[in-house]
């Protein structure tokens, strides 16, 4: 086994140009150790039938996402931007090959997908799985993430209408909810959009006819109660639904709404800004389920675009300040009183998704502006910064148990774990332009290996094991 000095991600890049293949095989590429510090090393292995690759060339890519990514050889577990790092001549046995992990100046909280092709005479044989290398402070993990022929991407509903900022689920039932429509003659004023069938197919939703709503969020404790929140004229308004959404009721509130969120059926919070007209506190709270809204005092001069519950009594809220920076609000006794979190560097990456795994003592995630991204193990008590391995903005995480979530943001950003948070594999969308450039505004898992995502322009989509 050869021993190499350098690192996988300080290689020379070369273009790989491959022939079509008429039947593709495939092999496993793993590491060991799975964790290694840095200046040890890492041993890449590529499983084969014996003989399969002899006199074959194998070539080591690399990318910034996993795909799928359609080429003339079939799909490549690689994002497009996939590259050569190194072409090696095969054995019968396969391939394996040791490389020192060294610490680069940059790549702290960095993220490099490499997988392998096998080729001869210039035709690719043999595609596997892909190896997504993720740079912590002081080690390197390498995961192997589930990536079946069926996993993609998949355009449920195009770019042709008011761009979705919620969507949520709950068994069969799913709602998506954004701007309102803004063609003349629409035969809505509020953009709601109703799905029976896991988000397969879709259908515009009646909610208020009176006015005209932009709503910003939605959620539902289970498939029949639910809730959206939003604003108008520089008020607020929430809409709960107790029977699938085949009857409407509204609240109204002093202060527009952004975010809701619910600890179970009764005890829910809708933040936003202070109120145009009477600089109303920018929380309120329910403990009937939004059949009525406490208005709650909170520290002033935040704008708060994100919310979760974790318990009847504990909750956070976030944002930014008047300054600019990120602002987190926490409670711990149901709302009476709301304190800062600190954070650390809060300039200018402010808070505009939280989300927590589903466990006794959940792992708390907020998300925001240039990739900024905090986690609390301590039920949102502190929190400290971690890597996301991306500088766009990110909008919205949601987890369907301890240890699956999702984030979704800008430019089409996904991001998906799978150990509660530890790590995040960051996917590839597959669209063409100008979707593959859209803001990602919500996403929410609807089983182990599927998520549905709300985005810019009206676009739903489906993401993940597609037979799922």
């Amino acid at each position: 086994m050869t021993r190499h000095s350098y690192l996988i991600a300080s290689c020379l890049f070369l273009s790989g140009s491959f022939a079509a293949s008429a039947a593709l095989s495939a092999a496993e590429l793993s590491a060991n150790p799975a964790r290694a510090a840095y200046g040890s090393g890492v041993t890449l292995r590529m499983s084969f039938e014996p003989g399969e690759t002899q006199g074959q060339t194998l070539r080591l890519l690399r990318s910034r996402t996993v795909g799928p990514t359609r080429t003339p050889v079939g799909y490549l577990p690689l994002g497009p931007d996939a590259a050569t790092v190194i072409a090696l001549p095969s054995s019968p046995s396969g391939f394996e090959q040791e490389f020192v992990v060294n610490r680069l100046p940059g790549l702290t909280g960095k993220r490099i997908v490499v997988a392998m092709v096998a080729e001869s005479e210039g035709v690719v044989r043999t595609i596997s799985n892909a190896l997504v290398m993720h740079f912590l402070e002081n080690e390197v993990v390498l995961e192997a993430p589930d990536h079946p022929a069926a996993f993609g991407f998949r355009v449920i509903r195009g770019q042709d209408g008011p761009t979705l900022h919620g969507v949520a689920s709950k068994g069969g039932l799913a709602w998506a909810v954004g701007l309102p429509p803004g063609e003349p003659g629409a035969s809505t004023r509020n953009t709601v959009l109703f799905s029976d069938d896991r988000g397969e197919s879709w259908e515009g939703a009646e909610i208020d006819p009176f006015r005209t709503v932009q709503l910003s969020s939605v959620e539902l404790s289970d498939a029949l109660t639910g809730w959206m929140g939003g604003n108008t004229l520089g008020r607020g308004v929430v809409y709960r639904t107790i029977d699938a959404g085949t009857t409407w009721t509204s609240s109204s509130f002093p202060h527009p709404v952004r975010a809701l969120a619910f600890a179970g059926s009764s005890d829910g919070y809708a933040v936003g800004n202070d109120g145009f007209f009477d600089e109303a506190p920018p929380i309120s709270r329910t403990r009937d389920g939004g059949v009525s809204w406490d208005h709650q005092q909170a520290p002033s001069g935040v704008d708060l675009w994100a919310a979760t519950a974790l318990t009847a009594d504990i909750a956070l809220a976030g944002g930014r300040t008047l300054a600019d920076r990120a602002a987190l609000l926490r409670t711990n006794d149901g709302g009476t009183t709301w304190s800062t979190v600190a954070l650390p560097a809060p300039g200018r990456r402010w808070i505009l998704g939280l989300g927590h795994t589903v466990a006794a003592v959940p792992h708390i995630f907020a998300v925001g502006a240039r990739g900024a991204m905090y986690r609390s193990d301590d039920l949102g008590a502190t929190f400290r910064m971690v890597p996301s391995g991306t500088g766009q903005n990110l909008r919205s995480v949601h987890f369907l148990d301890d240890t699956i979530g999702w984030i979704a943001g800008d430019a089409g950003t996904l991001l998906l774990t799978t150990n509660g948070g530890e790590t995040w594999i960051p996917y590839t969308s597959q669209l063409t332009s100008p979707v593959n450039d859209q803001i990602l505004l919500s996403c929410v898992p609807v089983s182990p290996v599927r998520a549905l995502v709300a985005g810019h322009q009206g676009a739903i989509l489906e993401f993940g094991r597609l037979d799922g």
